[in-house]
């Protein structure tokens, strides 16, 4: 993983390759993947896992095009925030923060210690 901050253009395709994973994730999330599961049963697909081989039904595309119609959106943030109140909220949301942060401290710190290195 190292050797893919040595030069600029790396550190640059990484960092697209990490947002593209992040907006993968993220359709996982918000769109309530049991819905969408059920719309591929409502197809009566033969075989029945047919999704997996086709392009335009598979779960990345049909995510998307749920998300972006408004269709199936689970915002299960707001449900632990009805639930449980702000402070079980603001815990939950600064957690993955919080390790995303320090991910990327510690990232920059190695990256700055190996440019220190070379020079």
């Amino acid at each position: 993983m190292g050797l893919a901050f040595e030069s600029k253009r790396l550190t640059i395709a990484v960092g697209a390759l990490a947002l593209l994973g992040v907006g993968v994730q993220i359709l996982g999330v918000v769109v309530n993947v049991s819905y969408v599961t059920w719309d591929w049963l409502r197809m009566n697909l033969n075989p029945a896992n047919a999704y997996l081989f086709v392009p335009e039904i598979s779960p990345i595309p049909t995510h998307l095009k749920a998300l972006l119609a408004g269709r199936y959106i689970d915002l299960w943030l707001l449900e632990v925030y009805k639930q449980f109140g702000i402070s079980v909220f603001l815990i939950t949301l600064a957690v993955p923060l919080i390790i995303l942060a320090g991910a990327i401290v510690f990232l920059g710190t190695q990256q700055s210690e190996s440019f220190k290195e070379e020079n």
